[in-house]
């Protein structure tokens, strides 16, 4: 079993550092009122450039820090370095992610139903779009998860979209157009990293999941 690094874009902070990321979180917040009631009303681009990647922000969504959001539903970014990941873990990729996607999302959200897999492209690279519905409370509408799961060399993006209840049409079209929208720049120094990280890091073993 290989425990591998992980950066994440828009990653929660561990439970001990919560106390202290409240103040950014706040700044993102306020900043991205501002932004976003000043958004236009047209697609923009949006560069990653510290992630090696650029899409397209689609009318009422900003660029924060390292995600996209619209106040209500976010598309963020985890990347893993596959430098040692078990043999076993590359060969059966992207279905050997799908256990780690959903104890990932359970993470958050404490229960999710697999739905969708469907294998597509991102970027002109081999992808698969993987989807949960996850409910926090009983009787609360699902909040709909989705992953797109695409390797770069040993770099493995793992993007996600959180969109929020009651919003799955109009946000899902706005991801898509986020999604389609993906242009992957060089690799030029290694791993793109992000300056935060996943509380708890994926553990890239040999899967159980379907390849």
């Amino acid at each position: 079993m290989t425990s591998v690094g992980t950066t994440e874009a828009g990653a929660r902070p561990a439970p001990g550092g919560r106390a202290a990321a409240r103040p950014r979180g706040l700044a993102s917040t306020l900043a991205a009122g501002v932004l976003l009631a000043c958004a236009e009303p047209t697609t923009r681009p949006a560069s990653f450039a510290e992630l090696a990647f650029e899409t397209v922000a689609p009318p009422g969504w900003a660029k924060i820090g390292q995600e996209m959001t619209n106040r209500r539903s976010h598309f963020s970014l985890k990347i893993e370095d596959l430098t040692g990941a078990e043999q076993d873990f590359l060969a059966g990729l992207p279905g050997s992610i799908e256990p780690e996607l959903t104890r990932w999302t359970l993470h958050y959200f404490g229960n999710a139903t697999l739905g969708a897999r469907v294998d597509t492209t991102v970027g002109g690279l081999p992808a698969r779009l993987v989807e949960f519905a996850a409910v926090s409370r009983p009787g609360q509408q699902p909040t709909h998860v989705r992953y797109w799961v695409v390797r770069r060399g040993v770099a493995l993006y793992l993007f996600r979209a959180v969109l929020s209840p009651g919003r799955l049409e109009p946000d899902a079209a706005a991801v898509d157009a986020i999604v389609a929208g993906i242009r992957f720049l060089p690799l030029l120094d290694g791993i793109p990293a992000s300056p935060e990280s996943d509380p708890e890091p994926l553990i890239l073993e040999p899967g159980d999941g379907p390849a």
